[in-house]
């Protein structure tokens, strides 16, 4: 019935199927209507009767029900929302279903069931939000309304949860309510605690949530009887209450858990380390630490000297400045914590008067850094044996009674960062990060006497430095070795060398330095370490520790020293505020070692060679180009190589002088021209000669450098003479193989051979050699050109 048509029925009606009545339109039954089954949908029209007995199917739509509604069917407000107004009364059935649909909170965006009359409840009420919907807490939807509401819905769907909240269904008296709710949250969980063992503890939580919140604490996961309020006490806290405590806040619409709080029971401190008694210099500071076990964490630390307090002492460490006489004695500390006090065991300080130099070893001299103090190590300086005693030894892996003694000399000092100490380390002072050189000059006893070689092993530093005193003329402090690492492989006498040393490899090496202020802007440097050294080594096949392993453990001291100075150092001029490499005049020699033939000679027997080089002739103006792999400068020229050559052995007496002329490449590292002190890394990148035809050798040949896999490292500094000059002090570690095939009819007839060694060559002014010739002076001597 659409379109403003009305249609009137005398008598009762029954419906089983579909009845609409739209827009203006009305249905007027005279008695009763009756649906049993199927729809009657209103569409903004008015359907009137006696009594709208709506025994099954649905009521749907919007418009008025001018009639008392019995019902036992569904009800469904909408056209999504809907109002259905009902003029007379409305009694439900058990099996009566209301569905309410919400899409906002205002007028005419929920369903509504208005009803004139009284309404008595019995049946289901269903409950939706249409479009994501998200009443906001406290918000209120009146969804059926009449002059008394009598009972309640039989069955919900509330509280229907949503983000953020649920709705819960009111029943004020003359009407259904929904009202928005917000949901449970948790504000402040409750905190972990350390509480000793006696004392109370109290866990609390803050949450939030309308309605009524209720509360369920739990220890381990389990609930705990009767713990059911915003707050959970202990009131003398036992070791079974340790635990993890949490509560489950709930309101009707949902629950949450709270983050889990550990209880844990404390104690008494206990000391685990006792400050140490030391023996100190005086002036040196003094540091006495503590270590302790405690629960909770000790709040006071109470330092006594003499069983008295010290002022002000209160942390877990006390440090005293400058010491003299006055601070000896015995010192402990008292640790507290809320469970109780304990005090450590006495440590001792007693006051020596700082030592002199050691006799016989020049200090080495460093330069202040403007901050009142000297950095380590000293760069220019070197670390040597103090005494004959103190050298390092292998011994595990060779026969009984043979030894080979290695005597220390640790220099060449590159650091890490810049400065070379930085804030940290087990003293408390600085850690000293940095790489250097380990020449170990190496003496054979008992089976391997007249075994003798000097071996450069490059090593990793890392040294630990006590706090100092800037700007004090006497600064003593502690300083530990606390690592040390070195591995050479296939040396012709060690297939693997390798030696390792300091406190964090296991192998304490404490040390201490004093710097001293001299005359000017300089300290003189006093430092030592007492070094626990382990050293592995493998023989090398054809070797003369072919077959020989093992591994030896020793203690050594190295002490640092000046390092010795050339009797005739060599200077150049100032080229710029540096100077330029190869040094111009300058020779290069080997002050202790030899270039040696031992390949394809008889046993017994070598020849060995004097190396002196000279008169360098640059391939460019400058000599030195940027690049090379050192990111500096590659130096590329000839020279000439004077070999004064000795046989031995088998070939005793045999003396000449040989000449070669080879072609050389050197890499130098970054520098800074100007600086009074220019001190950067050097190699050899290929060094290569030829002599052919000669009376003696039909061919030899001498290779070196890094591009030959020969490797060839070394150091220089450049010392400004402030007179337009600088001393130049620079060698190179070189490797070296040197091939060789007799002359026929000479006394190598027959011989040949290859050779691989390593030489040390050190920049001087022209040198003289063992015997008093001067170099160029060889009279009386054979000599070959190339």
């Amino acid at each position: 019935i659409t379109n403003g048509h009305d249609l009137a029925v005398t008598g009762d009606l029954a419906n089983a199927g579909g009845v609409t009545v739209g827009n203006t339109s009305t249905l007027t039954v005279n008695g009763n209507f009756t649906q049993t089954a199927g729809r009657t949908t209103l569409e903004n029209g008015t359907l009137a009767a006696s009594l709208f007995d709506l025994g099954g199917g649905e009521l749907v739509g919007s418009g008025t029900i001018d009639a008392d509604l019995d019902s036992a069917g569904t009800i469904s407000p909408g056209a999504s929302p809907g109002h259905i107004v009902v003029t007379g009364a409305h009694t439900e059935t058990a099996s009566d279903l209301l569905t309410i649909e919400l899409s906002g909170p205002g007028s005419g965006e929920f369903d509504l069931l208005e009803v004139g009359g009284t309404a008595a409840l019995a049946g289901e009420l269903a409950v939706s939000l249409l479009d994501a919907f998200t009443p906001a807490a406290g918000a209120n939807f009146d969804i059926l309304t009449a002059s008394s509401v009598s009972q309640a819905f039989a069955a919900t769907n509330l509280p229907l949860v949503y983000s953020g909240g649920c709705l819960k269904g009111v029943y004020p008296g003359d009407r259904v309510r929904l009202t928005a709710i917000a949901g449970v949250g948790v504000t402040a969980s409750p905190e972990s605690q350390e509480i000793c063992p006696g004392d109370p503890v109290l866990f609390t939580v803050g949450a939030t949530g309308g309605e009524t919140l209720f509360f369920q604490w739990r220890k381990g996961g389990t609930e705990i009887p009767g713990a059911t309020s915003s707050s959970y006490s202990i009131a003398a806290v036992a070791a079974g209450d340790e635990g993890l405590y949490d509560v489950i806040v709930s309101n009707l619409c949902g629950s949450v858990a709270s983050q889990a709080a550990q209880l844990t029971l404390g104690y008494t401190p206990v000391i685990t380390v006792d400050p140490a008694g030391q023996e100190a210099y005086a002036g040196q500071p003094v540091k006495f630490a503590v270590e302790v076990d405690a629960v909770p964490a000790p709040s006071i630390y109470q330092w006594r000297k003499n069983g008295g307090d010290l002022p002000g002492e209160t942390d877990s460490s006390l440090v005293l400045s400058d010491i003299t006489g006055a601070d000896e004695g015995e010192y402990d500390v008292e640790v507290s914590n809320d469970c109780g006090s304990e005090t450590s065991a006495v440590a001792t300080l007693t006051v020596v008067e700082a030592p002199t130099a050691t006799t016989g070893r020049s200090f080495c001299t460093a330069p202040d850094e403007g901050l009142g103090q000297a950095e380590v190590p000293p760069a220019l300086c070197q670390y040597l044996s103090p005494t004959p005693a103190d050298i390092f030894l292998i011994v595990d892996g060779l026969p009984p009674t043979t030894e080979i003694e290695a005597v220390p000399v640790l220099s060449e000092f590159v650091c890490v960062g810049t400065p070379c100490g930085s804030p940290g380390g087990a003293l408390g002072g600085e850690v000293e990060l940095f790489d250097s050189l380990l020449r170990l000059h190496m003496t054979g006893t008992g089976d391997l006497a007249g075994f003798s070689r000097i071996i450069n092993i490059p090593v990793g530093c890392e040294t630990h430095s006590g706090p100092r005193m800037p700007g004090d003329d006497v600064q003593t402090f502690a300083a530990d070795l606390y690592s040390l690492e070195g591995l050479v492989l296939g040396d012709p006498d060690f297939d693997h060398l390798e030696i390792r040393a300091g406190t964090g490899l296991g192998l304490p090496s404490p040390g201490q330095t004093i710097l001293t202020r001299r005359a000017g802007a300089s300290f003189a440097v006093d430092r030592f370490f007492d070094i626990s050294y382990e050293i592995d080594f493998v023989g090398a096949p054809g070797g003369a520790l072919h077959g020989l392993s093992g591994t030896t453990a020793g203690v050594a001291r190295i002490a640092v020293t000046a390092p010795p100075m050339p009797m005739d150092p060599c200077v150049v001029l100032d080229n710029g505020g540096t100077a330029e490499l190869p040094p111009e005049g300058c020779h290069f020699v080997s002050p202790d070692e030899k270039i040696v033939i031992t390949d394809g000679l008889p046993v017994g027997t070598t020849i060995e060679f004097e190396p002196v080089q000279h008169s360098f002739s640059c391939q460019s103006t400058p000599c030195g180009q940027p690049g090379g792999s050192l990111g500096g400068e590659v130096e590329l020229y000839d020279s000439t190589l004077d070999l004064v050559v000795t046989g031995t052995g088998t070939l005793a007496g045999f003396e000449r002088l040989i000449t070669l002329a080879p072609s050389s490449e050197t890499h130098s590292g970054p520098r800074t021209p100007g600086d009074p002190v220019q001190h950067f890394l050097v190699l050899t990148e290929s060094l290569q000669a030829n002599l052919v035809g000669a009376p003696d050798f039909a061919s030899l040949v001498l290779t070196a450098g890094n591009a030959s896999s020969l490797p060839s490292p070394g150091m220089t500094t450049l010392t400004d003479q402030t007179d337009g000059t600088f001393v130049v002090d620079s060698f190179f570690d070189i490797t070296y193989q040197i091939d060789f095939v007799g002359a026929p009819g000479s006394v190598l007839d027959g011989f040949s051979g290859s050779s691989v060694g390593r030489v040390g060559m050190t920049a001087i002014n022209p040198p003289l050699f063992a015997d008093g010739f001067e170099s160029g002076d060889f009279s009386g001597w054979s000599t070959v050109a190339p």
